[in-house]
């Protein structure tokens, strides 16, 4: 086995801080039980080089595997109108039970992008009666990749069990086809995850860790009895191109007891047939609350964007909009509370304009220029809890428009993981006003790095690990946030302090 698949298991399943980027040599996996790598080379439902063999060999090696895909053009499920490779089950798949990464980017990288509209690889399960694509049962450490899970007669995805921790969902078409324009719909859920399951990831901060999660006949994503899972820069209920493939449900639904998920940033949940994100504690004993709700675009979902019962999020209060002139915003909303500004042409939050926070007294103000007809706000408490939206207030001036090619550029913080120091390096294409954040996991602001406007230009700054009071964090997963203008850019980041 090659030196370069070790790295990167070994990287993924210690670091988990980076996505898989680079591609093991070609021809150095085998399909042996009790190995690292596995390869799949056919989209036939058994036998030798198949995925269904891939996934027996990883179940008989007790350590972490990784599955690959280097599948030839000649390949009979190979569709060339679409560029994606079909692997159609005639029987449920095995189910993940150990650290797994089923890795469908790897196709790209042998075979070439083929498919630049997203994966390469479609697990189709149009000929089984029963059963769901993928199945994380109990286990942690497990990564499905860029692949296509489309037509199952249950769920896309499922993540059940108290040892079901830090799986990763990044760059997958669930309910979708291989253009991102037409349903394949999985006939309940995308994704479910439940059973007291926890700190697992849908999505991500790279190009291609975005997840479409479309089409589908319930809930694009939904949690039940389940606590600290992230949802970020996904596409629920639109394609990758704002198309509208709704699912039939709500965007996502939080369900039962829950506590303390994270949704956002950077996820466009538009045109669901119900809710962007519905909340209903009221179906568990405790209810559903402590849930971050951030720097989304939701938008045209059929009924509200997000909605909350009477056991969520303990019931917080939407933010009231006072007023708004010569550029500025003003609200009042639950005293030292942070406060995040929308716009829209209707009564959700399209456009994410930006933060504020309410005062000793709950009052708020935020400047800036507004680019739909309505404006939206919601406030989220220091126990993480986020609120509706707030009732839509006209902006009766005609809304300033920007620039729409802005494109920054926000790049990984090096070194990382670290400990000490890292440097967070980011690229303006034109003199702008930047904010530069750091958050943790719950979407709360530690460290400012940076609040100016900026020349055009390459840009770095440092960042220690400590917090506005010059305290040390303690060690996880934190976010860097870069946002000019109508652009925002998020890169995740580990800190590990070293010990005392």
């Amino acid at each position: 086995m090659s030196k370069s698949i070790l790295i990167i298991v070994a990287f993924f399943l210690i670091a988990r801080t980076a996505t898989l980027a680079q591609a093991p040599s070609p021809g150095t996996a085998t399909t042996k039980p009790c190995v690292d790598a596995i390869t799949v080379t056919s989209t036939q439902d058994s036998g030798p080089g198949t995925l269904r063999e891939a996934l027996l060999n990883a179940l008989s090696n007790p350590g972490p595997d990784s599955i690959l895909f280097d599948i030839p053009d000649s390949d009979p499920g190979f569709d060339p109108g679409t560029g994606a490779w079909f692997i159609t089950p005639v029987t449920q798949l095995p189910h993940l039970i150990d650290e797994t990464v089923i890795d469908g980017g790897s196709q790209r990288r042998f075979q070439g992008d083929r498919n630049p509209a997203g994966p390469e690889i479609f697990i189709d399960g149009k000929n089984l009666s029963s059963g769901s694509g993928f199945v994380i049962a109990n286990a942690r450490n497990c990564a499905i990749l860029e692949v296509g899970i489309v037509n199952f007669h249950e769920r896309g995805i499922e993540i059940y069990g108290k040892k079901a921790v830090e799986n990763i969902i990044r760059g997958c078409f669930i309910g979708i086809d291989p253009t991102g324009t037409v349903a394949m719909p999985n006939h309940l859920d995308g994704i479910l995850i439940t059973i007291q399951s926890h700190h697992n990831w849908i999505g991500g901060p790279g190009e291609r860790d975005a997840n479409v999660i479309c089409g589908n006949y319930a809930d694009g994503i939904s949690f039940g009895v389940s606590s600290f899972n992230v949802i970020e820069n996904s596409f629920i209920g639109c394609g990758p191109q704002l198309n509208p493939v709704p699912n039939k449900g709500n965007g996502v639904r939080l369900f039962n007891d829950n506590d303390h998920h994270r949704i956002g940033p950077g996820n466009n949940i538009a045109f669901n047939q119900k809710n962007g994100v519905a909340l209903e504690g009221n179906y568990g004993s405790s209810g559903s609350h402590f849930h971050t709700i951030t720097a989304n675009s939701i938008f045209a979902n059929e009924q509200k964007g997000i909605t909350l019962d009477a056991k969520s999020n303990e019931q917080i209060k939407a933010p009231v909009i006072t007023g708004f002139s010569a550029g500025t915003v003003t609200g009042t909303a639950l005293p030292d509370s942070h406060i995040e500004i929308f716009s829209d042409d209707g009564d959700q939050g399209r456009f994410f304009e930006g933060e504020s926070a309410t005062d000793a007294t709950g009052a708020f103000t935020w400047s800036g220029p507004i680019r739909g007809r309505y404006i939206t706000a919601t406030v989220t408490n220091g126990n993480g809890s986020t609120s509706e939206f707030s009732q839509p207030f006209l902006v009766t001036a005609a809304p300033a428009i920007r620039n729409a090619a802005f494109s920054p550029r926000l790049y990984q913080n090096y070194p990382n993981p670290f400990q000490g120091r890292t440097e967070i390096a980011f690229e303006l294409p034109a003199r702008t006003h930047v904010t530069l954040r750091i958050s943790d996991a719950l979407g709360r602001v530690v460290a400012r790095l940076a609040d100016d406007v900026l020349p055009t230009g390459k840009h770095s700054v440092t960042w220690n690990g400590r917090d506005a009071a010059g305290r040390v964090l303690p060690a996880g997963t934190y976010f860097c946030r870069l946002r000019t203008g109508n652009s925002a850019r998020f890169t995740r980041m580990a800190f590990m302090p070293a010990r005392r």
